[in-house]
């Protein structure tokens, strides 16, 4: 079965977050619309982790939607694999987070690979209550819960990425050895 592509979550949400794929759901009520508003909420733990552990990181916020990688690109006026989409995926073992270049996709038999066990994104309804941010803004900073973070070999072509930075109308600078230390990242090789 693999990974289950259309619950994918963080800064890669193509499937609630588009009006093409659903179009009969009004867009404002979907991924992000109506969490502009209350944004700040789940970026106070994101900051409040920065301040406690006294990391020179600031969450940038947009009056726009950073809650799909081609959003977020054009929002921070960067190409979007510079973008670090951060995808909650959970396996028989573990919830965890992967964060990738944000133009590649998990590849279903290196994960399987690396870990040992298939794994399927955390749903939609799930994802908040063991992140502890909402979709769009999936981030490895401030989570709710202890989460193992992995980084993907992808972002090594890039000195400094974005992942977002707790909301999805937000996203944090930060260079790429610097997200490793802070996240305690390990690197894996699990997408295409």
């Amino acid at each position: 079965m693999g990974i289950d592509q259309p619950h994918a979550v963080g800064a890669d949400q193509t499937c609630p977050g588009t009006p093409e794929e659903f179009p009969d759901i009004p867009f404002e009520s979907r991924a992000f619309g109506s969490r502009l508003a209350e944004s700040s909420r789940f970026q106070d733990d994101v900051k409040e982790q920065f301040q406690n552990e006294k990391l020179p990181l600031e969450v940038i916020e947009m009056d726009t939607s950073t809650a799909t990688v081609e959003l977020a690109a054009e929002a921070l006026g960067v190409e979007p694999g510079r973008i670090a989409k951060t995808m909650a995926i959970q396996t028989k073992e573990e919830n965890l987070l992967v964060l990738a270049k944000g133009d590649k996709r998990l590849d279903n038999k290196k994960f399987k690979k690396e870990f040992s066990s298939k794994g399927k994104f955390i749903s939609m309804n799930d994802v908040e209550d063991i992140t502890g941010h909402p979709i769009g803004g999936v981030c490895p900073f401030g989570l709710k819960n202890n989460m193992d973070i992995y980084l993907d070999v992808s972002l090594k072509e890039y000195d400094y990425v974005y992942p977002a930075g707790g909301g999805p109308n937000t996203a944090v600078k930060i260079g790429v050895d610097y997200l490793e230390e802070v996240t305690k990242g390990k690197w894996v090789d699990v997408c295409k």
